[in-house]
């Protein structure tokens, strides 16, 4: 895929794709499901606010021996990125933070709206999407993090109320956008940050450790 021309028609496809090849979607999911484990990526995003976490970061996996500045060694030294960890390797390939919670959510919403099989008729790339984005959606993202949330929250909800799984997916797109949009105001970028974590998500194991959800 060409940076900063992701066809996000295509894209929902290969998320999909690797949902179900990871086994996901084995087992027949409730559109109920499906918007509770959205629920729970923007909860995640509050979680890694309310700590102190940086938008983006790399668990440090230096055991001890190896003089670790995370505390008790392999844990979590408040940095970006451990310099310790960066110089000896131990970087641990998987995005953490804030931003990463929220995409995750994303990432979730764009599976959902691969196995409906929707499509966007005309904005299908990031930049379309937030060029085109009201001006109130806009004033909402910039908001404080915590209340953010809770109007990502608020529009998942209201994706429950619909009539049908393709206003359903319609719904949750207007929340994707305004992650997208917030992501890029914190001076990352959305299509980079997504990719990298669907790139964590396909070398994850089988049900990712049996996991229900």
């Amino acid at each position: 895929m060409e940076d900063k021309m992701l066809d996000l028609n295509k894209f929902f496809v290969e998320v999909h794709d690797n949902s179900d090849k990871h086994g996901w979607w084995e087992t027949e999911r409730s559109v109920g499901e499906i918007l509770s484990l959205i629920h729970s990526e923007w909860s995640e995003a509050l979680e890694e606010y309310r700590a102190g976490r940086p938008n983006v970061w790399h668990k440090c996996e230096a055991p001890i021996e190896y003089g670790s500045c995370c505390e008790n060694g392999g844990g979590v030294c408040g940095k970006p990125v451990c310099e310790y960890a960066l110089a000896k390797d131990f970087r641990n390939p998987k995005p953490e933070g804030v931003a990463v919670e929220l995409i995750d959510g994303v990432i979730r919403i764009f599976d959902f709206i691969g196995a409906i099989g929707g499509q966007l008729n005309e904005e299908s790339t990031i930049e379309e999407l937030l060029e085109h984005m009201p001006d109130d959606r806009k004033a909402e993202c910039e908001t404080p993090v915590p209340v953010f949330v809770c109007i990502l929250h608020f529009i998942t909800s209201e994706a429950f109320k619909q009539p049908d799984v393709e206003t359903t997916g319609a719904v949750l797109m207007t929340a994707a956008a305004m992650v997208m949009y917030w992501v890029r105001e914190n001076g990352l970028d959305p299509e980079k940050l997504m990719l990298e974590k669907h790139e964590y998500n396909k070398g994850r194991p089988y049900k990712h450790g049996n996991k229900v959800c």
